[in-house]
């Protein structure tokens, strides 16, 4: 980098580094190297970012030095916590100089350091802080440009401070031999084993499988290659059917526990995930809860402004009849929306489930009509972004002609703003604000809508060991998303012109029916309307965000399982199968899962399979992969099969489960089914080779998985 310049690449490098070849930070002499006098020696490690720098500007957010301590960034508990002793030991002699002949010595250094908890420390530092794209609420910093695990793809940056645009193509400069943990026992350990005691390792405070430093990227709770031995160990080992960690004390704590939070319990077979997924058990006409969505009830409040959305409420408990009148208001409306399409069927029942049937056929036109227009602009060019291209438009079709929210024709303020780690444009550089002149993209209203709706899900469905990181991005997508729809809202009642051929003009004109259902819970009838209009908002929130978000990445989930197991999806769809695309959908969904964990928190001791129990007040993580794989209800659960029972899948819960997705059968299986049937319109498509294949995430939510094909048929 920088070839030629060698001030350059000093100036690089120590941007890098954050400090200059001398130790003299960038904080206190960010343009050059000053001398180490008896003054800067005493001050090489005074100073602060968040208090000094907190933009950036002297030292990069993303700088090797301030992710390994970040100081004051996030608080003044948030790095104390996870600080280490550590001390770097060169082996192999000094570095030869420039244009020396190799000797042929080995050179580098050994790591060495000091902890009382190495998941609460040295992982943090190396997953999250190092290695973690985000950092302490930054978002889009990606990896320590210096020990970072890069490979030289694009998507491998650094912002320097004060830059305009990124160094990409990143190489990883670090490269680790080898390495392992060590016990070194204290004073009080050392005296007991003079005593012969035992020491046996406590499971439950003890991760399952460690990790050694010899593995560049440290596992999060939920990475895939640390969940891969509970999946095994749960399938396999009749004994161990639940897998339970310790966690931290200073992730957010459990309700009942005060700053302990507690255990994470690890279920995976399929009765015992069903048992979980399902929250509510009926005995002699009773009910009771088991397993909660306590997580999902809090974070939703936290990105409403207090609200409470469907989704983190209870059939039994406080939230029960706040769940009892906002789905009654969503499912009247919804039947209002049906009636109005058509009004000579308006007498006739629908299903048990609310939904005339006629609907499908509503919802099917508007994404088939999407598709469609999606192949036929892409087609020339031979290369579709699965997601972006196709199912994200289609899913956006069905938001604003059936839904009936109109697009917004502005770009929210994080989408500028995130690549540089910031919540908020007005906190960019002006030549940073300069540099995205021209960029913005072809349609603001999905672009916007897109963004806030992956970050609000990602903060909605993560665990509660890693749920703080994105809190701060949520509360502000969240905001401007209610906003946005407060005013949307506020026109539709103040419009002279009344359809109902939209959920939004249904909500407006069911507002007379709905009297009956407020006015009895307020004293003296009162505002009941404003109620009213608060849950349509939040229900407008919420059905617009996880449409958004969730069909799309199902999409993804589903092609990503057709390429994976090399299934051509014209010939699938041919397979002479009832509802052949539910079935490819949910098969796909099986082996590739949209959201392989889920969380619980248990309100009741509860007995599971091979005499396990979960505790009341401990967490619960249901595996839905191991679920998937578990061969006592998937016969040949590695093979892809068109024959299965379709009830008996976990995408967007069981079907009889009472907590089953609202806009399933509504919305999502209808967008899915359309989106399947025109990408099997795309013959020869497969998926873009290398690294620009690989799906494209925001917050952990897939927006997109580029393709390639040979031709599109009629």
């Amino acid at each position: 980098m920088r070839p030629k310049d060698k001030e350059a690449q000093k100036a690089l490098s120590a941007q890098f580094v954050g400090r200059w070849p001398n130790g003299v930070p960038l904080v206190l002499s960010p343009d050059q190297e000053r001398a180490v006098d008896q003054e800067m020696e005493a001050t090489l490690n005074n100073f602060r970012y968040a208090a000094d720098d907190p933009f950036g500007s002297r030292c990069p957010l993303g700088a090797h030095i301030r992710r390994a301590n970040p100081r004051d960034i996030g608080g003044r508990g948030e790095a104390r916590h996870h600080r280490i002793l550590r001390r770097g030991i060169s082996y192999g002699g000094p570095l030869l100089k420039e244009d020396a002949l190799d000797d042929g010595e080995r050179r580098g250094l050994l790591f060495i350091a000091a902890n009382s908890r190495i998941d609460l420390q040295f992982e943090v530092i190396q997953s999250n802080w190092i290695n973690g794209g985000e950092f302490l609420g930054q978002a889009g910093l990606g990896r320590c440009p210096l020990t970072g695990n890069h490979s030289g793809a694009v998507s491998d940056r650094f912002f320097e401070a004060r830059a305009a645009a990124p160094l990409t193509g990143l190489p990883r400069f670090v490269t680790t031999r080898g390495g392992d943990y060590f016990f070194a026992p204290g004073i009080k350990a050392l005296r007991q084993i003079a005593n012969k005691c035992r020491f046996d390792p406590v499971k439950t405070e003890i991760p399952f499988a460690g990790f050694s430093m010899g593995d560049a990227k440290m596992r999060g709770l939920f990475d895939p290659d640390r969940l891969l031995p509970y999946v095994q160990t749960i399938l396999q080992d009749e004994k161990n059917t639940v897998i339970r960690v310790k966690l931290p004390s200073t992730t957010t704590s459990s309700p009942d526990d005060g700053n302990n939070l507690g255990t994470l319990c690890f279920v995976g077979r399929y009765d015992d995930v069903k048992t979980v997924l399902n929250n509510v058990k009926v005995s002699n006409g009773t009910k009771k809860l088991l397993f909660s969505v306590r997580q999902y009830t809090q974070t939703g409040r936290n990105i409403t402004r207090g609200e409470d959305l469907i989704v983190g409420t209870e059939d039994v408990g406080p939230t029960e009849p706040v769940r009892g009148r906002l789905r009654k208001v969503l499912c009247e409306a919804w039947r209002a929306l049906a009636d109005a399409y058509r009004p000579e069927q308006a007498n006739e029942p629908s299903q048990a489930d609310g939904n005339p049937p006629w609907m499908a056929g509503i919802v099917r036109e508007i994404a088939e009509s999407a598709s469609d227009t999606a192949l036929r602009r892409t087609a020339s060019a031979r290369r579709i972004d699965l997601v972006n291209d196709l199912a994200a438009p289609a899913t956006y079709a069905i938001i604003t002609k059936l839904y009936g929210i109109p697009p917004p024709n502005w770009v929210t303020e994080l989408a500028p703003a995130l690549p540089f780690a910031r919540q908020h444009v007005g906190e960019l550089p002006p030549d940073w604000v300069a540099k995205l002149i021209g960029k913005e993209p072809d349609n603001p209203g999905l672009a916007t809508t897109q963004i806030w709706s992956a970050i609000v899900l990602a903060d909605l469905i993560g665990n509660v060991q890693s749920m703080g990181t994105l809190h701060a991005l949520a509360r502000q997508a969240g905001s401007e998303m209610l906003d946005y729809i407060d005013t949307v809202l506020l026109g539709a009642r103040a419009s002279s012109i009344r359809s109902s051929k939209s959920l939004l003009g249904a909500f407006v004109q069911n507002e007379g029916r709905m009297k009956a259902l407020y006015a009895k819970d307020l004293s003296n009838g009162g505002d009941w309307p404003s109620v009213y209009y608060s849950d349509v908002r939040t229900i407008l929130f919420e059905i617009v965000g996880t449409t958004m978000a969730s069909i799309p990445m199902a999409f993804a989930s589903v092609m990503g399982a057709l390429f994976n197991y090399r299934l051509d999806l014209p010939t699938l769809v041919q397979q002479p199968v009832p509802d052949v695309l539910s079935h490819i959908i949910y098969e796909a969904d099986r082996l590739n899962p949209t959201l392989p964990v889920r969380m619980r928190y248990c309100e009741t001791d509860t007995n599971l399979s091979g005499n396990a129990k979960i505790k009341k007040g401990e967490w619960v993580a249901p595996l839905i992969r191991a679920a998937n794989m578990d061969p006592r209800k998937f016969g040949e659960p590695f093979r892809f099969k068109l024959d299965r029972d379709i009830k008996t899948y976990l995408l967007f819960n069981e079907a009889d489960n009472s907590r089953v997705c609202w806009g399933r059968d509504r919305v999502a299986m209808i967008a899915l089914q359309e989106c399947v049937k025109a990408a099997s319109r795309l013959q020869g498509l497969r998926r873009v080779a290398g690294k620009g294949g690989e799906p494209t995430k925001l917050a952990g939510i897939t927006i997109g998985l580029p393709a390639r094909f040979t031709r599109v048929t009629p």
